[in-house]
C-alpha cells in the first residue's frame, strides 16, 4: 500500500485513526521541515497509506496544516487564559505580563513562527475558503471578548470596540515576529516601550489622574 497512489476505501474506525495519524505525523514534519519542503507523499508514506488517500481526510496539506495550526491554538488559548483572574484589578503591569505571555507561548511554537516569517499565512489563505478562515477568527473573538468585556465592564480598559483591541493584541504577535525588520539590536528595547505605551493607552485612565 505504501506509495501507491490509488486511494482505497475505508471504515469508519480506520478513518478516525488514520485522520489522527495524519494529525501526529502532520505536526511533525511541518514542525521540523515547514509547509513548503512538507509534500503529501511524505506524510502519507509515514502513515502508511496510499498519496491518493490523503485526500479522503484533507483537501491539501495547507488544510491539514491549518487543523494543527488551530489544535495549537486552542491549546496556547488555554494556557492563557489560565494566566487571568478577572476578579482582580487589571493594573497597566498586569495587562503587559498578560500580552508578554501570550506573545511568548507563540513565539516558541514553531507553526507561529512559520506562519509569520515564511509567509505561510498567505499561501495558506490562498488554499483555504473564506468561510474556513472566517470561523477561525470568530474563535478567537469567543474566546477573548468576554475577556476584554469583562476588564471595561470593571472600568478596567477603555470603552472601545473589543474587535480593535484584539486587533491591537494580534497586531504586537505579528510585530513580535519582526526583529530583523526592527533591528535586532534595537528589538528589545523597542518592544518593551510599545508595550508599555499600548497598556498605558488601553487602560482607563482614574478620575483625577492627569496622566
Amino acid at each position: 500500500m505504501e506509495g501507491s497512489i490509488i486511494a482505497r476505501k475505508f471504515n469508519d474506525e480506520e478513518k478516525i485513526y488514520l485522520r489522527q495519524k495524519l494529525v501526529t505525523e502532520g505536526k511533525k514534519q511541518f514542525g521540523q521541515l515547514g509547509l513548503k519542503k512538507t509534500s503529501v507523499a511524505l506524510l502519507t508514506e509515514a502513515v502508511g497509506i496510499a498519496q491518493g488517500s490523503f485526500y479522503l481526510f484533507y483537501e491539501s496539506k495547507e488544510e491539514l496544516y491549518f487543523t494543527i495550526l488551530e489544535m495549537e491554538e486552542a491549546e496556547l488559548r488555554q494556557q492563557l487564559l489560565h494566566s487571568v483572574n478577572l476578579e482582580e484589578k487589571l493594573t497597566k503591569e498586569a495587562l503587559k505580563t498578560f500580552l508578554k505571555k501570550g506573545i511568548a507561548l507563540i513565539e516558541n511554537n514553531p507553526f507561529f513562527q512559520q506562519l509569520y516569517t515564511e509567509n505561510v499565512l498567505e499561501i495558506v489563505m490562498r488554499k483555504l475558503p473564506t468561510s474556513r478562515l472566517e470561523q477561525h477568527f470568530q474563535q478567537d473573538s469567543d474566546v477573548f471578548f468576554p475577556i476584554i468585556l469583562s476588564w471595561q465592564k470593571n472600568n478596567d480598559l477603555i470603552d472601545h470596540a473589543p474587535d480593535v483591541i484584539l486587533s491591537v493584541f494580534r497586531s504586537l504577535i505579528i510585530l513580535s515576529f519582526q526583529k530583523k525588520m526592527i533591528g535586532e539590536h534595537l528589538y528589545h528595547a523597542t518592544f518593551d516601550l510599545l508595550l508599555d505605551c499600548v497598556a498605558e493607552g488601553l487602560l482607563k485612565k482614574e478620575e483625577g489622574s492627569n496622566d
